[in-house]
C-alpha cells in the first residue's frame, strides 16, 4: 500500500535512528508524517497505517536491536492523520475546526 519510494525513506530513516539510538528522530518523525500522508489520501485507516509502518521496522535491517525507534510512531501517526490538537484532546476554538 505505501509507495516504494517512501517505504525505502522511512526503513532509511529507521535504520539511521536505529544506529544512532535515537527514538526520537526527526528524520523519522517526518518520514512517518509523509507515509501517513501517501496512506491517508489513499483511504487508509489510521490503525492500518500504524500496524504497517510496525511491519516496515520489524523488516528493517538493524532495527530489531533497537526496539523502541518504534515507540513514538503511534504518536506521530495520531498527530499527522488527525492534526497536533485534535488526538490530544485539547480545548479547540469552534472555528478551528472547520
Amino acid at each position: 500500500m505505501l509507495s516504494e519510494d517512501a517505504a525505502a525513506v522511512f526503513r532509511a530513516a529507521v535504520s539511521e535512528a536505529a544506529r544512532k539510538y535515537d527514538r526520537r528522530s526527526e528524520l523519522v518523525k517526518r518520514s512517518v508524517f509523509s507515509a501517513v500522508d501517501e496512506l491517508k489520501a489513499a483511504g487508509v485507516p489510521p490503525e492500518q497505517i500504524i500496524v504497517l509502518l510496525r511491519e516496515l521496522i520489524r523488516t528493517t535491517p538493524g532495527a530489531q536491536v533497537f526496539p523502541s525507534v518504534g515507540d513514538m510512531l503511534a504518536a506521530w501517526c495520531a498527530e499527522r492523520y488527525y492534526g497536533p490538537r485534535l488526538w490530544r484532546n485539547e480545548p479547540q476554538e469552534p472555528n478551528e475546526l472547520f
